[in-house]
């Protein structure tokens, strides 16, 4: 896995790398299986991708919105319920991807 970019002033650079993130370790998959699913409304994927970006972009979520350059197509209620969403298993999203990591990179060190 390659590094995080450390350009902050490149929005592409951190959607490229949240790209690979998710395709890397199935996060679409992952989420379903740990309860995160929705049946209508905005999809799970792209409220994780944003808040994926939020976390390497140099602005909040507020300031975001505020000046405009927020990029995406939900509210921010939207946001504070997939997160605050009791039947999510966030331990489980946590410890799996922590998991396909470190096989990833001891599969890598005996190469």
């Amino acid at each position: 896995m390659s590094s995080i970019p450390q350009n902050k002033n490149n929005s592409n650079e951190i959607s490229d790398f949240s790209a690979r993130f998710f395709k890397q370790f199935r996060i679409g998959k992952l989420l379903f299986k740990c309860n995160a699913g929705k049946a209508k409304g905005v999809p799970v994927m792209e409220i994780f991708r944003y808040l994926l970006c939020l976390i390497f972009s140099d602005r909040s979520d507020y300031m975001q919105r505020k000046t405009g350059v927020s990029e995406c197509s939900f509210s921010k209620n939207t946001m504070y319920r997939f997160l605050n969403n009791a039947r999510i298993n966030w331990a489980a999203v946590r410890c799996t991807v922590v998991c396909e990591d470190h096989c990833g990179l001891h599969e890598a060190s005996y190469r």
